[in-house]
């Protein structure tokens, strides 16, 4: 059994550092970042970027106000259009696989023309500003965002660990610490996403990015392998080795491109992801062997990974294939998925 010495109490109180650490450790990587001091909706007006808050320690600050929206930024030298056709201005709007070059590409022009000494941004209705940007930051010049999705990650990871270190032989609990790790993995790298401002540091995005897709990517398929062994095991099959060997491949796809991950694809795969779910879930409600008991455990699961599912699905992926963007801005969805963590807890505590 690993770390089998170790109080729960204990196991509590290293996550908790390791917590800390790391959002330390994102505070000083973002403060000597340049930036405007803008909160920006990258999704609000289709003419450009909506200024959503000008921050304390922002250099725009009487030359910018909320509800203006950016159209262009330029160094004297370039100009880049915020909303250029063909363009996506932000991730979760890709519909091909040439569609990331392009995003980086812009990103790089708009996060160069930060490092230069003066910035021209053209606002909507004709009106131009002139400013540089600053390193100088804040608590209060920080998104609420940034905070709410990363402590909410922090807590589904507490939440699941907590969980493990009581019972560590049982192999679900195992995949549930895992699952709540790599969930918070994924949401600290996303709240440095989410709080970029105009541009991202493109260099910091290629190298975060691939590791957050991944995260993700294993963090919903452990749903698989927790209905698989819970509460009983459904058969004998190695599923953690199938499992490993599909994320991977499709997380290495996303970069080789076999498959092109377009709207349509990815729709049909999340319909599939939970269409197979919903099937091992009636597999292991209909096993001869179940009592009340288990079947009250068996609910808690299925009601926080359906939840979670079904809310992903309505706000996010679907209304991406009809509309063109989310119904909700991304940062919301680690509110639903905490119902995983919930839901499986409670089913661990009736055990």
């Amino acid at each position: 059994m690993w770390l089998p010495r170790i109080a729960p109490v204990r196991v509590l109180l290293f996550s908790s550092i390791f917590i800390l650490v790391l959002l330390i450790c994102q505070i000083v990587l973002v403060s000597g970042t340049p930036w405007l001091g803008l909160d920006i909706d990258h999704f609000s007006n289709e003419n450009g970027l909506l200024v959503v808050n000008v921050y304390p320690s922002s250099p725009l600050q009487g030359k910018v106000q909320q509800g203006d929206v950016l159209t262009a930024i330029s160094d004297g030298v370039e100009v880049v259009v915020f909303k250029a056709k063909g363009i996506p201005v932000d991730p979760s709007q890709f519909e091909k696989m040439g569609d990331s070059e392009l995003f980086l590409q812009h990103q790089r022009n708009i996060f160069r023309m930060l490092f230069s000494k003066k910035i021209t941004l053209a606002i909507l209705g004709g009106k131009e500003v002139s400013t540089t940007a600053t390193t100088i930051r804040t608590f209060a010049d920080t998104p609420w965002r940034f905070w709410v999705t990363f402590f909410m990650g922090g807590l589904a990871m507490l939440i699941a660990v907590c969980a493990w270190s009581i019972k560590r032989g049982d192999v679900v609990l195992r995949v549930f610490g895992v699952g709540g790790v790599l969930y918070f993995i994924h949401c600290s790298i996303l709240s440095l996403h989410i709080s970029r401002g105009v541009a991202i540091d493109p260099a910091l995005y290629q190298v975060l990015g691939p590791i957050s897709q991944l995260s993700f990517l294993a963090f919903m398929h452990t749903a698989f392998a927790l209905i698989w062994y819970y509460p009983k095991k459904l058969m004998e099959f190695n599923i953690f080795t199938f499992l490993f060997l599909w994320v991977l491949g499709m997380w290495l796809n996303t970069y080789v491109g076999v498959v092109d991950m377009t709207p349509e694809v990815m729709l049909g795969y999340f319909v599939l992801f939970y269409g197979v779910f919903f099937f091992l879930a009636l597999l292991q409600w209909n096993k001869s062997d179940l009592d009340l008991a288990d079947k009250k455990r068996l609910y808690s699961l299925f009601f926080g990974v359906m939840a979670s599912g079904l809310a992903f699905m309505c706000f996010i992926v679907i209304p991406s294939y009809f509309l063109g963007r989310t119904l909700i801005p991304v940062y919301y969805m680690p509110f639903s998925a905490i119902f995983v963590f919930i839901g499986m807890s409670i089913g661990i505590a009736k055990t």
